[in-house]
């Protein structure tokens, strides 16, 4: 989960697809937040970017989630984050995807679990996303 692949740009989306080695029905949520283009991200959304952090709280509308997402990409950069995809599940209503992130930490590497659920509308877009660790 979650991100439309259909709005991201053709460089990206081939680029993800031969990571994955396969055609995307949703691009994970760490390889969008990575690619910077986050015009697909908040295109995803069936209105104004709505996500529920555990630290962070409710992040809604495009400038705090921009902020978040900023943030996000320079916390994984600045801790040589790796991403190990562990299952995505896409049913027609929503879904979710479960990834441990690899940080680098004070004594060595750490894994931490991550699980994203996203809630759809009718048309694929996401209503909400919720992240879990």
């Amino acid at each position: 989960m979650p991100w439309a692949p259909e709005l991201f740009s053709a460089p990206t989306l081939r680029r993800l697809e031969e990571k994955w080695q396969d055609e995307l029905v949703t691009v994970p949520f760490f390889d969008g937040l990575m690619t910077g283009e986050f015009d697909a991200l908040v295109g995803s959304f069936a209105q104004v970017p709505e996500l529920h952090h555990p630290v962070r709280g409710r992040i809604r509308g495009a400038r705090a989630f921009e902020a978040y997402v900023n943030e996000t990409q320079a916390w994984l950069s600045q801790r040589e984050a790796s991403v190990e995809n562990v299952e995505v599940v896409v049913g027609e209503r929503g879904g979710f995807g479960e990834a441990v992130l690899h940080l680098d930490g004070g004594s060595g590497r750490v894994d931490l679990p991550v699980a994203t659920v996203a809630d759809r509308r009718s048309d694929g877009r996401i209503g909400e996303l919720r992240i879990y660790f």
